[in-house]
């Protein structure tokens, strides 16, 4: 009986070593994807849309590096410019140009700062991107 006891210990103690290096790897193996996954949601890359009153959102954050979409959902083009500190300051990088409804385009980030743009057709529809 008493060696019955120490293999049903034994047995116990090795199903709970077990138990925990599966659950310490699996949430070790976890946690490096979701923060990969929050990086990446939050700020590589963000989307404005313009609806034909304004952008929205109006404000967006994306690293350097990052991508900016503009996208037209309006009825007519749009002429996405920068604005005046924007087109001295950052080097071309907002240039968008002309969006026909129902396309979108996609300009790179590289240089950090706030950069504010607007249509050309309607200057008092603006939206801001900032560049970490």
């Amino acid at each position: 009986m008493h060696k019955t006891v120490k293999l049903l210990l034994l047995f116990v103690a090795i199903v709970i070593i077990v138990a925990v290096i599966m659950f310490g790897s699996r949430h070790l193996a976890e946690a490096p994807s979701s923060q990969s996954t929050d990086t990446k949601s939050g700020q590589n890359s963000a989307t404005i849309t313009y609806d034909g009153d304004s952008f929205e959102p109006e404000t967006v954050t994306v690293s350097a590096g990052g991508t900016l979409k503009i996208i037209n959902q309006s009825q007519g083009n749009i002429v996405v410019v920068p604005n005046q500190a924007t087109a001295q300051a950052a080097t071309n990088q907002m240039v968008v140009g002309n969006v026909d409804p129902g396309v979108s385009k996609t300009i790179t980030l590289t240089t950090t700062g706030t950069w504010g743009f607007f249509n050309q057709k309607h200057p008092s529809e603006q939206a801001t991107v900032v560049v970490q």
